[in-house]
């Protein structure tokens, strides 16, 4: 909110019960670490803790290269607070945090250089920090961007049962975009990098590791530019693939060899129902048949 009235440079935050009935609120100077153009603008910026209190991520100032991390307990009260630059540049913007295994914290996000004028902004890249539970800095990795226009949107990173870590995020503005998911080591390295979608719009929101060793991405697909979305969901394997079927392509010489309904029954009698016709050459057709 705008405490001044000079800038939108103030963040209060409210704990309210299950009927909406404020338990406690705090403010805090500075800005919140979010993202312009998204419906998702906390980005992981805020996150509860194993202890029932909460960490948040700030920046100083608009054009700050410094952000800082705050530990509260279960009634608002700041534990500690930490402030960190490890690469000093011009602007650290757009970072998110989850709880570790450990009991401590993995922030990741995007920071960039501004220009001479100090409104433009050259290529970004990502920085990865893994925090202990007293809010000290173990490690920090800095990873380029290789993504087309060396543009990224950070959105979530999650610890994974390898002890590395998921980050997903967007390329590009929303309007032409992809989805771009990162799996990156225990020590913040990058492992690999999946381009997801085919500059159609989708952004990135949120990611989740899956019991098979997989990942399950949500996010938005833009319908109609900035006034049209919808609801977007990717299944990938451990990789970051998104898994495919692929059916023989059917020949000339293929022969019918069975006729069932959908629940695979063998049918050739019943009219106005669906039908799914199975060849020789392992190739079906679906069809509703009607006499």
């Amino acid at each position: 909110y705008d405490n001044d009235q000079s800038d939108y440079d103030d963040l209060r935050l409210l704990k309210i019960d299950n009927n909406g009935d404020e338990i406690w609120s705090q403010d805090f100077e500075g800005y919140f670490t979010t993202r312009p153009f998204s419906t998702s603008p906390l980005s992981g910026s805020l996150e509860e803790t194993n202890d029932g209190g909460c960490v948040l991520i700030m920046r100083e100032s608009n054009n700050s290269g410094i952000i800082t991390l705050i530990k509260l307990d279960q009634m608002g009260n700041v534990q500690w607070e930490n402030d960190y630059n490890e690469f000093n540049y011009g602007s650290s913007r757009y970072f998110g945090i989850d709880n570790t295994l450990d009991g401590g914290f993995i922030i990741g996000g995007t920071v960039m250089e501004l220009d001479e004028s100090g409104w433009l902004y050259l290529p970004m890249d990502l920085v990865f920090m893994k925090i202990n539970e007293n809010g000290i800095q173990e490690w920090s990795q800095l990873v380029e961007i290789t993504e087309p226009d060396d543009f990224f949107w950070f959105s979530k990173i999650q610890q994974t049962t390898d002890g590395g870590y998921i980050v997903l995020g967007s390329t590009g503005y929303m309007w032409g975009g992809n989805m771009v998911l990162k799996k990156i080591d225990e020590n913040g390295n990058e492992e690999w990098s999946q381009l997801l979608g085919d500059n159609d719009g989708n952004e990135g929101v949120s990611v989740q590791e899956t019991t098979d060793g997989g990942f399950i991405v949500g996010g938005q697909k833009e319908v109609f530019h900035e006034t049209e979305y919808v609801l977007y969901i990717i299944k990938t394997d451990g990789n970051g693939n998104i898994s495919t079927i692929e059916l023989p392509t059917p020949t000339s010489k293929r022969e019918l060899i069975k006729t069932t309904n959908i629940l695979g029954q063998e049918n050739t009698t019943i009219k106005n129902q669906p039908l799914i016709e199975i060849y020789d050459d392992g190739s079906t057709e679906k069809k509703i048949v009607i006499e």
